[in-house]
């Protein structure tokens, strides 16, 4: 099969996850170069209010538990002061954040576009560990459309790529020369077989008169796959005039 011609989809480079989130509502999107779906959340938690009436119920259940057994209960009422409604948020946010780990996973390798009103990013970043990026897509989400997300998240997301194949390239040209790296496909071929190579840097995507891209052998699609087989990662960094395959090396 060939694999150059889908290696922003091999390298995760192109691979965001958009969150909508609000005190009334969350959702989740997996964003794309091209497009935009949304992921199920599972049972995490739609809003603060449905999440505290989890709690006063299994409180409740609690109280009742503690009152049979003779126990003492505590109450913690809602009051009306900023330091409840914050208090409120955080918990929120910390179960929104807890539901994403069982969505994505720990490996999954996208950061996040959070849509929300600013004062959020700070607190949810705060709470969460996974990488948020810094820009958000600011304002309520709540009645925005999928279609309207992306086109506000995709420019945060593509300087993301900018500038994190600028910080490759940059370290990939301070280590030609050294043997840590380099820019000749016999080279880059031999260490992916060897297990040597960390990342793989393509220059650009082939171009194949259509219809004839499954025709036409590609030595790069085989340097892929030893790549990936020995946990390297690939990445896509097009530069004018470089050459098509590079690498930087584990050793």
């Amino acid at each position: 099969p060939r694999l150059h011609p889908i290696a922003p989809l091999l390298s995760g480079s192109g691979l965001f996850y958009l969150l909508a989130l609000s005190n009334n509502s969350v959702r989740l999107f997996e964003m794309t170069r091209t497009s935009i779906g949304e992921l199920d959340l599972g049972e995490t938690p739609r809003s603060s209010d449905e999440l505290e009436r989890d709690r006063d119920h299994q409180a409740h259940l609690q109280h009742s538990a503690q009152s049979r057994g003779g126990g003492v209960a505590n109450f913690h009422g809602h009051g009306g002061d900023n330091r409840v409604g914050e208090m409120e948020t955080e918990r929120f946010f910390r179960a929104v954040s807890d539901g994403l780990d069982k969505v994505l996973n720990s490996t999954s390798p996208g950061p996040i576009v959070l849509a929300s009103v600013a004062e959020h990013h700070s607190t949810f970043k705060s709470i969460t560990g996974r990488e948020v990026l810094d820009d958000i897509v600011a304002g309520n989400p709540d009645t925005k459309p999928a279609g309207e997300l992306y086109k506000q998240a995709r420019p945060i997301a593509k300087a993301r790529v900018v500038s994190r194949n600028e910080q490759l390239l940059d370290q990939l040209k301070a280590l030609l020369g050294t043997g840590k790296a380099s820019d000749q496909i016999a080279r880059v071929a031999l260490a992916a077989q060897e297990g040597r190579v960390d990342t793989l840097v393509l220059a650009g995507l082939p171009t194949q008169p259509d219809g004839q891209a499954d025709l036409v052998e590609d030595p790069v699609d085989e340097i892929i796959v030893d790549v990936l087989r020995n946990s390297g990662s690939i990445a896509v960094a097009e530069e004018n005039g470089a050459p098509q395959v590079r690498a930087i090396y584990r050793y």
